[in-house]
């Protein structure tokens, strides 16, 4: 960590309270100066109850967190810092990658963006955001937008701290975040997985003496808030972000954007883009891909493309909850003639994704050296056998050659055994045998046992 990340917090002193009565909410925000070029956050903390998730039972969800923080990369700090619209995708696509690492760590699948977000408006990222960390870890959603809570949010951005609560508050609980970043992934990222203890932490309120003030910021964003929860949220270009949540409110209404709205946006996601299987002589035949649920609940099947090819699989279908994964595995079956390369299409209810099946050409080898060499005597002569080598290398094998020690006998075969005839110059021999293909000689055999002429 370089140290300059030392010095972002250091404006920073966060307020942490609990919202539990309206008469409590009026009026409780963080007060905080912004930085002018490190982000910084504050919160104020919805009620939270012990709650573990049925469906990913190592998600941590608040009172649980994290034992300690995950620091962003320089890069991704330099980039998501930087309020140049051409660093945008860089920093989306490095945090992207930081989030999934932390969630893995919780037994939580990646984070899966939905169709389009680049072009949502940043309070609506913030939302999709914001409920993919709620509902991959088995949460309930925000059920949206307000306009009147974004219209908070907008006034705390501009401001530079969380927004302030409606008055009336209507809602029975509420939690509201800042950050002095405008970067929509890069404060969830801050606000889920660097929020505690330590010194790589971005929370000023959260120390070895008072630590009732740690991961206040992802206790709101996780907060098991009655239904139903509505959420304001806003950015100010390169400089704040905030979001709001209220939960049990009986008056706001989704009028902005419903997440029921974004169902259909959310694709499901692979491990990998493409699989490559040798399909030499002793190398594996199958290989598996991991399929990944992010946001909304679907049915996933699949298929391979063209139904000649050397590729297969079973009957395939998953049904899979927010977060969840499921196998799916191919089979490469080598068949001379058949194509070597197809595709494997995996389908939920938003769309498919391809993955690309190669079979790749094994060039060949030496074979192997014989096995099990035994030799008898019969007279004067000598008879060795001995077992075809466990692979050929590629390439079938073409003959066999039979050495002496010392020398004296040898004999080359296309069969699996040969006699020869005693020359009389030595008394007690022992033989190797070495196969040979079109490639050349391969190793020779484990010595057979040792004969002695009388």
């Amino acid at each position: 960590m370089p140290t300059s990340f030392a010095h972002r917090v250091s404006v920073l002193r966060a307020t942490v309270v609990a919202l539990t009565l309206a008469s409590t909410l009026a009026g409780t925000t963080t007060s905080a100066a912004s930085a002018t070029t490190h982000p910084t956050i504050g919160s104020t903390l919805g009620t939270v109850a012990s709650v573990r998730s049925a469906l990913h039972p190592r998600a941590l969800l608040p009172p649980q967190n994290p034992v300690s923080n995950v620091a962003p990369t320089s890069s991704m700090y330099d980039s998501c810092v930087a309020a140049s619209s051409s660093n945008v995708a860089s920093c989306d696509r490095e945090t992207v990658s930081a989030i999934d690492a932390a969630r893995a760590n919780e037994g939580v699948g990646p984070l899966t963006l939905p169709i389009g977000y680049d072009q949502m408006p940043p309070n609506e990222q913030i939302l999709v955001v914001s409920n993919l960390e709620r509902t991959d870890r088995g949460l309930a959603p925000v059920a949206g937008l307000s306009s009147s809570l974004d219209t908070l949010a907008q006034l705390g951005a501009q401001n530079h701290t969380d927004p302030a609560f409606p008055s009336p508050f209507d809602g029975t609980s509420g939690g509201a975040n800042w950050a002095s970043t405008s970067s929509v992934l890069f404060a969830d990222f801050l606000f889920m997985y660097d929020d505690g203890p330590g010194p790589d932490g971005i929370n000023l309120d959260c120390t070895s003496l008072n630590t009732s003030g740690c991961w206040g910021h992802r206790d709101n964003i996780l907060g098991n808030f009655d239904q139903p929860i509505l959420m304001g949220a806003a950015t100010v270009s390169g400089s704040s972000l905030t979001e709001e949540f209220i939960g049990g409110d009986g008056t706001d209404r989704p009028d902005v954007t419903a997440w029921s709205s974004l169902a259909s946006l959310f694709p499901v996601t692979v491990s990998t883009t493409s699989v490559s299987l040798n399909a030499g002589v002793g190398a594996p035949k199958s290989s598996t891909v991991t399929v990944f649920d992010s946001g909304v609940s679907m049915n996933v099947t699949a298929s391979i493309t063209p139904s000649g090819s050397e590729w297969s699989l079973g009957t395939y279908s998953c049904d899979l909850s927010p977060g969840a994964s499921c196998p799916l595995t191919v089979y490469l079956a080598p068949v001379a003639g058949a194509v070597t390369s197809a595709t494997l299409r995996v389908t939920g209810p938003n769309g498919s994704v391809d993955v690309a099946l190669n079979a790749t050409a094994v060039a060949p080898g030496v074979p192997g050296a014989p096995l099990g060499v035994v030799a008898r005597l019969n007279a004067s002569h000598v008879h060795v056998s001995w077992n075809a080598p466990s692979s050929d290398g590629g390439d079938a094998v073409v003959d066999y050659r039979v050495f002496s020690t010392p020398a004296g006998l040898h004999c080359v075969t296309s069969s699996t055994q040969c006699v020869m005839t005693y020359a009389g110059a030595h008394r007690s021999y022992v033989f190797n045998v070495v196969a040979q293909n079109a490639v050349g000689l391969g190793p020779h055999s484990t010595p057979s046992n040792q004969v002695t002429f009388r």
